[in-house]
């Protein structure tokens, strides 16, 4: 009888071991989960985009086309809304304004909701002009998991209040191929019309 009890008691300590080994083992995996998710980390992207540009300024229309490469290191957080980093952009033209143009600088972003905004701080280099400081802001509202529509602002730094304000969609084709498609025009009236389509292929 005693020989029962005890294969008995054993069997429960044994059941009881178990269960307390996989709870500790869950809480203290979801701990760590939790510990790494708090950690900043950084995240290089790459991306080549294929831009069709347009413009009409005082009632003559242009147009060309580029080429962007582009490499970013984000510094992001699992566990916070807002994340930022560092960009170089470089693009080839067939325009030899925007030709050989080098765009190197950072950015910033906060998602709330179905809401996101984004403020870019860079310098523009280009054998056709002298080094020039410019920002960009963005904010866009998610329709559905797929597009969002925005509005977009970008000017020099010298002459923050002559931006160019612009009215986009932007849309997911597939996980690593985007959609952009942008129209507005320059607040002091310089450029009547900007329209810009951009199919970007994220590489990594």
């Amino acid at each position: 009888m005693s020989i029962i009890d005890n294969g008995k008691t054993m069997r429960r300590i044994a059941k009881a071991a178990g269960v307390l080994l996989l709870c500790t083992t869950d809480y203290s995996g979801v701990a760590r989960a939790g510990q790494l998710d708090n950690h900043w980390r950084v995240k290089p992207e790459l991306s080549l985009t294929a831009i069709a540009n347009y413009q009409r300024r005082s009632n003559v229309s242009m147009s060309h086309d580029t080429i962007a490469a582009t490499a970013e290191f984000t510094i992001y957080s699992a566990t916070r809304p807002y994340y930022g980093g560092l960009f170089v952009d470089y693009r080839y033209s067939s325009n030899s304004q925007f030709d050989d143009n080098l765009n190197l600088g950072g950015y910033f972003r906060y998602n709330l909701s179905r809401w996101d905004t984004t403020t870019w701080l860079f310098v523009n280099r280009s054998p056709a002009s002298s080094e020039t400081w410019l920002y960009a802001t963005r904010l866009r509202y998610r329709v559905s998991e797929n597009y969002k529509l925005g509005i977009e602002a970008m000017a020099p730094i010298d002459h923050a209040s002559d931006a160019n304000l612009m009215l986009g969609y932007y849309g997911s084709v597939t996980d690593s191929l985007s959609l952009k498609i942008l129209a507005g025009a320059a607040t002091n009236g310089a450029t009547e019309l900007a329209a810009r389509i951009e199919l970007s292929w994220q590489t990594r």
